[in-house]
């Protein structure tokens, strides 16, 4: 196995997540030396941390693969779609709605939430890291990545297999605030990664509605009208109201200023 790519996790279950900055062994990210100040942090290789052009490499490059973060930028979220004040700041958007998305699955349940010092960053780690026996499984992972980033209301230009996140202690220039754990997590083995990307490709609106409004929901979050009611089905659902067919890209849109998030997982309904 490529040293890179060590892994401390047992086989009878999840280990625990540790914080970046106390990682040791196999597992230790490399400090390219600069600035704490929008410093980033990479998830794949040997998980190296420093400036974006130091440390950002194609996905040609990539040999194994440590976790999958999902980008939740407030500034793209409808304030309308959330409870009162989620948009105040990162740790007000996590506790009022995002909290509730990642428990109501327990893959999601697992993941590690970051404030970024502007918006969130939910990582998903995998222990053991995935090492990549060719390019081909490295493309078949790069498919889980963006599968699993495509059903929450999330950035939709964000990178998939090659993001970073922000290292923990690290500033945010752009706001002035540390970047800082809002919710530890526990590492999720490669095949559950995998299952939940199947999961989502075979039950896609089925999966976000239970994310995003729970399995149970008296008003189509859509057109929201009084006495309107969403029908969940695996591919679309069918608002009782006004809407019609809902789309998954409708669904997700219905959280965000703008749609094209949903664009991207709504191909798995054509398919």
């Amino acid at each position: 196995m490529n040293e890179s790519c060590l892994s401390s996790a047992e086989d009878d279950g999840p280990a625990a997540v540790v914080p970046a900055s106390r990682l040791v062994d196999g597992g230790t990210p490399i400090d390219v030396p600069g600035s704490d100040v929008d410093t980033r942090e990479s998830l794949v290789n040997d998980r190296p941390r420093g400036p974006v052009g130091a440390i950002q490499i194609p996905m040609e490059m990539i040999t194994c693969l440590h976790g999958i973060m999902i980008d939740i930028d407030p500034h793209l979220l409808r304030a309308d779609a959330l409870p009162d004040g989620a948009l105040e700041s990162p740790a007000a958007l996590y506790d009022l709605a995002v909290r509730a998305w990642l428990a109501r699955h327990p893959v999601f349940a697992k993941a590690e939430v970051r404030s970024t010092g502007r918006g969130l960053h939910v990582l998903l780690w995998i222990e053991p890291a995935v090492e990549f026996s060719d390019p081909g499984e490295r493309d078949r992972w790069a498919a889980v990545v963006k599968i699993v980033q495509s059903i929450l209301p999330s950035d939709p230009h964000a990178p998939g297999i090659t993001a970073l996140t922000r290292p923990l202690g690290s500033t945010n220039s752009k706001t002035g605030r540390p970047v800082e754990v809002l919710k530890s997590g526990t590492s999720v083995k490669p095949a559950e990664a995998i299952d939940l990307a199947n999961e989502i490709a075979a039950h896609p609106f089925r999966i976000a509605s239970q994310l995003l409004v729970g399995k149970h929901t008296a008003t189509c979050p859509v057109c929201r009208k009084p006495g309107s009611r969403l029908g969940v089905m695996d591919r679309a659902g069918r608002c009782y109201g006004s809407c019609g067919k809902v789309s998954l890209g409708m669904l997700l849109g219905s959280f965000m200023l703008c749609s094209a998030n949903g664009m991207e997982v709504a191909n798995h309904e054509e398919k």
